[in-house]
């Protein structure tokens, strides 16, 4: 009975640009699923099958989906058109006919499935754009020596965006614009060389470092050992032992003698840079922690006068104004060469090999030069030609 009151009609979807939209929907749904199963079948994580499994193939799906509803909208308005006694603006749904009834039920069904099956996909993807090995080995690829430094640093287990973003919807939104910009700099090849550290864009440390790092249980004189060897045949070991007054931030913490008598627990340091790597800095003033002013200094050879300094912002001082390089960390030669033979990375036990390894590491090469096929074989006659020819008698060679 209620079949005669509803005659049938043909649906909206009969068209087709809708079904090249359902082909495009269901071609991406099969493979995004062929993808996570390959992903989670393989042992070593690969971050190109992660960039289509989260984000080109349900770039795909919504494409499909757009695609099919404009299909539907184009397929009604022809038939308002032409007259047709189909022509119905929206699909009817009238749950007292059977056949609609068992419509609605498979589409509440599939779309409960689609939409816990694109959650998942989309909270994944979110997890992918902050994971290491996307911001490492796929966007930032033109930052290679960054990411190298990174995975030999003290911080290679903490993740990227633990310190280039942080906590917060604000720095996420402003990092994806700021990354959507820097990628399209990357495809058209438009971005400066070299490239410049971001001093500007760096959220304060307070923000990011001090989420692991507690300032004020950095007290004291800590004791620092940095292993150094001679350039001598036997390359002697030494041990160069520092010790370092840290100080504290306040007086219930050791005093404020020490380095960190500017941190921000009791006092706070503002300054102002004259230029963009904040190595030009002509005015300082120190405040206590209720904001009264303890110091102020001007350099005798700032050329400018108060207005034009007073239109420079204050910045204030935090970690990363001294420790600037916390994970990205380029060592000068000696230091790298010092801290390569306790590991066995260049061996100790090859006479003047730290000198050998000294000279030619701090050798002015062109930047970007590789080494080339006569300098593994320079490097295998070490032991012969590269030897003094005193040392060459002694062993009978």
């Amino acid at each position: 009975m209620a079949d005669e009151e509803a005659p049938r009609r043909g649906g909206l979807y009969r068209n087709a640009i809708s079904l090249v939209g359902a082909m495009i929907s269901g071609g991406s749904i099969l493979l995004t699923i062929f993808a996570l199963a390959l992903e989670f079948s393989l042992k070593r994580h690969s971050p190109y099958i992660g960039i289509f499994t989260y984000m080109v193939f349900p770039t795909f799906f919504a494409v499909g989906v757009a695609v099919f509803l404009y299909g539907m909208r184009h397929e009604s308005m022809r038939r308002r058109r032409s007259g047709s006694e189909d022509a119905l603006p929206y699909p009817l749904v009238d749950l007292n006919i059977p056949r609609h009834r068992k419509r609605f039920i498979y589409i509440a069904f599939g779309g409960t499935f689609l939409a816990i099956f694109m959650t998942f996909i989309t909270y994944n993807a979110f997890l992918y754009s902050e994971s290491v090995s996307f911001c490492g080995t796929l966007c930032h690829t033109v930052m290679e020596p960054e990411y190298a430094a990174y995975l030999a640093s003290p911080h290679a287990r903490v993740s990227c965006v633990d310190c280039h973003v942080g906590h917060g919807a604000s720095w996420y939104v402003k990092a994806k614009i700021s990354g959507a910009r820097q990628v399209l700099a990357v495809m058209t090849k438009s971005y400066p060389r070299p490239i410049p550290t971001p001093i500007e864009n760096l959220r304060p440390a307070r923000e990011t470092c001090e989420e692991c790092h507690w300032p004020a249980k950095f007290f004291g004189t800590q004791l620092m050992q940095i292993p150094h060897f001679r350039y001598d045949e036997k390359n002697t070991p030494e041990q160069i032992s520092l010790g370092v007054k840290t100080g504290g931030g306040s007086s219930s913490l050791g005093g404020t003698a020490g380095i960190h008598w500017h941190m921000i627990i009791q006092h706070k340091v503002n300054y102002i840079a004259v230029d963009r790597q904040k190595q030009e800095i002509p005015w300082i003033e120190v405040r206590d922690e209720k904001g009264n002013l303890l110091e102020e200094y001007l350099s005798l050879d700032y050329k400018g006068t108060k207005e034009q300094l007073a239109a420079i912002p204050k910045d204030e001082m935090d970690c990363m104004d001294c420790h600037n390089r916390p994970t990205h960390i380029y060592l000068p030669p000696e230091s790298g060469v010092d801290r390569a033979m306790p590991t066995g990375l260049i061996p100790r036990t090859l006479p003047w090999v730290r000198n050998w390894w000294w000279t030619r590491s701090s050798a002015n090469t062109p930047r970007g030069r590789r080494p080339t096929k006569g300098s593994r074989p320079k490097s295998r006659a070490f032991t012969g030609k590269s030897t003094p020819r005193s040392t060459r008698r002694a062993r009978g060679t």
